[in-house]
């Protein structure tokens, strides 16, 4: 039996620590597959754009890319009704002040 130098046996140890994680992390990158949703964007109102998977068609939605689903919601560009109202002022309210005595 044949004693290996320590500076390979420290060599090895480190290699093995190295690429380990290495290891893993490709092997998760390679099981990568995100599950991409018919419809999520709407289209770029100047170039009509969408991300690579997706196209825009003519509701100005991107729909992925030879999917025939249709989209299960709606835009809404109407203009929010905002209500500036100030808040009641809830400080001086009669059952936080001090008993009469």
């Amino acid at each position: 039996m044949t004693l290996r130098p320590v500076a390979f046996r420290r060599w090895q140890t480190a290699s093995l620590i190295a690429v380990g994680p290495l290891a893993a992390v490709l092997l998760f990158v390679r099981c990568f597959n995100p599950s991409l949703p018919t419809c999520s964007y709407r289209c770029d109102t100047k170039d009509r754009a969408c991300p690579p998977e997706y196209e825009c068609r003519s509701d100005s939605i991107c729909h992925l890319k030879g999917s025939t689903e249709a989209c299960s919601f709606t835009f809404d560009l109407s203009s929010p009704s905002l209500d500036f109202a100030s808040p009641p002022d809830l400080g001086s309210s009669s059952d936080m002040s001090p008993a009469d005595m």
